[in-house]
């Protein structure tokens, strides 16, 4: 896998996560401006969290 490669990621009940690689295409959003690492790890880390809770 490298930067910017289509993954799709998922999550056992026994803590193992799975990582596929569905594309090796980078995937862009325009919006509007630069966004930090940070910005980036927060929203993930948002996302994980919105995901274990519906489990």
């Amino acid at each position: 896998m490298k930067e910017g490669d289509l993954v799709k990621m998922i999550y056992k009940e026994e803590g193992d996560i799975k990582i596929i690689l569905v594309k090796r295409k980078k995937t862009a959003i325009r919006i509007g401006r630069s966004i930090t690492v940070e910005e980036i790890e927060s929203a993930v880390e948002s996302m994980l969290s919105e995901a274990a809770a519906r489990h």
